[in-house]
């Protein structure tokens, strides 16, 4: 049962596991008002002959949002949405009757573009009623002048080397031991189907990983058929998925990260997500398991996607439409985020704590797996978490809880989904994350154990 991915730090395991739709789509934080604020002062509050401050005050609008167009103006108070009182600002004390699904930022994270709210407005003396259909959050903005940036990062393992080698030794040792861990690309055979194969991404836009070799592109081009995790790689239909998990991402009842964490851990929290430009306090009501999807993609990768890089199961699906090759999906967006919220709170609070705790490793865990990953090699991956975990104080079993659903229990799912497809006359091109292939529930084995006869390519 053993597996690669789960603690390397913050985002390479995000990257390794979650398909590229569900990474991009919650990078960009969901719908977007396109409104500057602040809380209603208490001196405004009394001008306005209320006994306390209500609402958040309307600094700016930004010109052809969702606010702009539904004709909200700098000045106005925002008292409530959808009827459910707002404020902006975290300041006020967290308690049993706290409600941050009344904070507007967090309010509105649970709404997807698209979907349309009303706002009650306070304007020149009189309440007014507005309607505003959501959008999409911008990207940031790439800088005219430069190219997009690689993500800089150094090789942990040969780090380990030097300063551990006893460590260095025992995981590498364990990858040894991983069952079919060499290997990317993996022909498919029975008697009386055409060869399909099994190959193993990694969900980067880095230009390396994206540089198919002659046998993989040779393989895709003579495919019948490609399957991908998801089929529909939009941000949109992540979307559509988000609002079918509803409020699972977020506490009820006044809880807070805040309460759940060590401090140490919740301001160093704090500060990663200020440096993805979300203000200090505004996701306290969201769950662990949202919160990592957060912190899942480094400023790096969110500025090359904003270039218009793509990572590598995107580019393979849009070179199977332009060689008009039909691609399929082994799973959902929905199945993907349901699986995560699943996973015990303990289990969600030790892998969110990880993630801190390594969070200035970030492009470091990129740059290990992408070397490891041009090696054709993914056997290191799961003993390296261990290790890292291990040296953060945490427990191994929020580690063997995250494998059984986000790996061996998706992967039994995908095999499912995989053998009418390859039934049906072979010819199949199968792309998933590379950490669903090796182990002994990984699914080259699954195959294997299904009938197929199952080898490795390169």
């Amino acid at each position: 049962m053993r597996r690669q991915w789960l603690l390397l730090p913050i985002v390479a395991l995000w990257l390794a596991v979650l398909s590229p739709a569900v990474q991009l789509a919650l990078a960009q934080d969901g719908a977007y008002l396109g409104i500057n604020y602040r809380d209603v002062k208490a001196e405004e509050a009394a001008a306005l002959g209320w006994s306390t401050p209500r609402g958040i005050m309307l600094d700016k609008i930004v010109a052809g949002s969702a606010a702009d167009k539904a004709g909200l103006r700098a000045g106005d108070i925002i008292l409530t949405v959808d009827r459910v009182e707002v404020w902006g600002t975290v300041s006020r004390t967290v308690g049993s009757t706290t409600s941050f699904l009344s904070r507007l930022q967090a309010y509105i994270d649970l709404k997807r573009p698209g979907d349309a709210v009303e706002i009650a407005v306070f304007r020149d003396g009189q309440e007014q009623k507005l309607t505003a259909t959501l959008g999409s959050r911008p990207p940031p903005a790439p800088e005219a002048s430069q190219g997009p940036p690689p993500c800089k990062g150094n090789d942990l393992l040969a780090e380990i080397a030097q300063t551990d080698p006893a460590g260095h030794a025992r995981i590498m040792a364990a990858a040894k031991a991983t069952p079919n861990g060499r290997g990317l690309l993996w022909r498919i055979e029975k008697a009386g189907l055409a060869p399909s194969y099994l190959f193993g991404t990694i969900h980067l836009t880095d230009d390396r990983v994206n540089d198919l070799s002659p046998a993989i592109k040779e393989a895709l081009k003579g495919a019948g058929r490609l399957a991908l995790e998801i089929a529909d790689l939009s941000p949109e239909s992540v979307g559509q998925a988000m609002l079918q998990i509803g409020t699972l991402g977020q506490y009820g009842g006044g809880q807070s990260i805040k309460a759940e964490l060590p401090p140490s851990d919740y301001l160093a929290l704090q500060d990663l997500l200020a440096k993805r430009g979300m203000p200090r306090g505004v996701l306290d009501g969201t769950k662990p398991w949202m919160l990592r999807l957060s912190l899942s993609m480094p400023a790096c990768e969110r500025m090359r996607q904003a270039h218009g890089l793509k990572p590598l199961d995107m580019r393979l699906g849009e070179e199977a439409k332009a060689l008009r090759v039909p691609v399929v999906g082994l799973e959902t967006a929905e199945l993907q985020l349901r699986t995560l919220a699943s996973l015990s709170t303990f289990s969600q609070l030790a892998l969110l704590v990880s993630d801190v705790r390594y969070g200035d490793r970030a492009e470091d865990g990129i740059e290990t797996i992408v070397l490891g990953y041009l090696r054709r090699d993914i056997s290191f991956v799961l003993p390296l978490q261990l290790y890292l975990h291990e040296k953060a104080g945490l427990p191994r079993s929020a580690v063997e809880e995250y494998q059984a659903a986000m790996l061996t229990r998706r992967n039994l799912g995908m095999r499912d989904a995989a053998l009418p497809l390859l039934a049906g006359g072979g010819g199949l091109f199968i792309a998933v994350g590379a950490a669903h292939l090796s182990g002994s529930d990984g699914l080259v084995e699954l195959l294997r154990q299904a009938g197929y006869t199952v080898t490795v390519v390169e």
